[in-house]
């Protein structure tokens, strides 16, 4: 196997694991309303705004899942385009994950966002040399 089709392997495979990372966040949205019905605090307009944030960041992650899923195909064929829109979604999610962990430092934050990124990161780092054309 050539460099181009293992970074695309392996892009593919990272691309999915943030398109469902981001349909389950979505699917939490149960728990979460058990969550927030605990918080006799928070009046139910905010409780609603906090829905409405958590499905739409899960949605929001599925789509950039979905689009490094699909610019697979393009890094194989060594396009300087899709190398660097990947990469920016796997810079995206690192710095995330690094935010996360310092609001919070649990190392499972941590290893969620970073793995995810660092997948869609590898293959540009090291084989940054096959993509030359546009």
């Amino acid at each position: 196997m050539d460099k181009k089709r293992i970074s695309s392997i392996i892009i593919f495979i990272g691309g999915a694991l943030i398109f469902f990372m981001g349909i389950a966040h979505a699917l939490g949205i149960s728990s979460i309303k058990e969550s927030l019905s605990q918080h006799s605090t928070l009046t139910q307009s905010r409780q609603n705004q906090i829905l409405i944030n958590w499905v739409f960041s899960g949605a929001a992650i599925s789509a950039l899942g979905l689009i490094a899923f699909l610019l697979a195909p393009q890094v194989r064929r060594g396009k300087k385009f899709a190398r660097d829109i990947t990469a920016l979604i796997g810079v995206f999610f690192l710095l995330i994950s690094l935010i996360a962990y310092l609001i919070e430092p649990d190392p499972r934050l941590l290893l969620v966002f970073t793995f995810p990124a660092l997948l869609l990161l590898m293959p540009m780092i090291f084989f940054r040399k096959e993509f030359t054309s546009d």
